[in-house]
């Protein structure tokens, strides 16, 4: 019988037919009679049934009158950008339905003649008329079709945006590789009769931050106790207290450790200021010298104190980073 069309349009329908059609004939062993040929043997009004005729009890009038051992129908419909093809088989002489297979393949002439003829032959003999399934993989960037390495089990089948393979029946590994885009990987699932589409979306290479974060980490734990032990010199020098002795009293200098002179005073306070800095005395400007010549601001100590905080927070900066990198990869 004639593939009723349900919304895929004549165009599909009559693919579908032809090829329902032409596997009927091969597969079926006995005489197959098209619908076209039922037409000659029926009169205008027996004609009129075949219109949109899928169900059961309209396949057994026609198939009664041509005494028919089997009725072969169905219906194609578009959902989508799918085509479902439902075929069924129907004992005339009970009106029972024997079988009935049903595809959704997409929209592509090659898939759902192949599913057609197919499902014809599953219908009617229980297997497949080909065992291979085709397959078509499509590399896509964006939403644009792109060139991509397609290796399937391993095998490399060269670069292409669009590659259709046959495969046997069962799981297979799909890769799909691009030089600056991260490997596109999949494992497919074959099943008799069911042609595929397979769509890879290739997503720009991940950019890895944390190996230098931990490098940026671990600089800032280095320079960070390299300040620590500095300022513990610079209070033991300015307080004769280690453990940030001077952080306790910025304001009591040389509590426990007096100068012995002017030349004592101006070697402390020139090493105090290498290993922290000196506080501006009343009236002066940044990096000022005292009579000492030491000047007044931040000294080397101090610097590397900054330097390990700005290195913390790169750290901080380049884990978070990271962490929303591999989020949006992940999608």
């Amino acid at each position: 019988m004639d593939i009723t069309d349900k919304g895929a349009g004549p165009e599909i329908t009559n693919a579908v037919n032809q090829a329902i059609q032409g596997q009927a004939i091969a597969s079926h062993d006995g005489e197959a009679i098209t619908t076209t040929q039922i037409k000659l043997l029926l009169d205008a009004q027996s004609t009129q049934q075949l219109v949109g005729c899928d169900a059961e009890a309209c396949m057994t009038s026609i198939g009664t009158l041509v005494e028919a051992d089997v009725i072969l129908g169905g219906n194609v419909a578009k959902v989508g950008n799918d085509v479902v093809i439902t075929v069924l088989t129907v004992d005339p002489t009970t009106g029972n339905r024997l079988k009935q297979e049903q595809r959704k393949t997409p929209l592509s002439r090659d898939l759902y003649y192949y599913a057609a003829k197919q499902l014809a032959s599953l219908a009617l003999t229980g297997k497949a008329a080909d065992p291979r399934v085709p397959v078509i993989v499509k590399v896509m960037d964006q939403g644009a079709a792109t060139e991509g390495t397609i290796i399937i089990d391993g095998q490399d089948r060269g670069a292409s945006s669009s590659l259709q393979v046959e495969l046997d029946p069962g799981q297979h590994e799909l890769v799909v590789k691009r030089s600056g885009f991260a490997d596109w990987r999949s494992v497919i699932d074959i099943q008799e009769g069911t042609p595929l589409q397979v769509t890879s979306n290739l997503v720009a290479e991940r950019i890895y931050l944390w190996p230098v974060a931990v490098a940026t980490g671990i600089a800032a734990v280095a320079t960070g106790v390299t300040w620590a032990i500095m300022y513990d010199l610079a209070s033991q020098e300015a307080t004769g207290e280690g453990l940030f002795g001077a952080a306790k009293d910025p304001n009591n200098n040389y509590t426990k450790v007096e100068p012995t002179d002017n030349v004592d005073l101006c070697a402390r306070e020139q090493s105090i200021w290498v290993l922290s800095g000196r506080a501006q005395n009343p009236g002066e400007g940044l990096f000022q010298t005292n009579s000492c010549g030491t000047l007044s601001g931040p000294g080397i100590g101090a610097g590397i104190g900054i330097a390990s905080a700005t290195l913390l927070g790169t750290t901080a900066i380049l884990v978070g980073t990271d962490l929303i990198i591999g989020a949006v990869a992940s999608e």
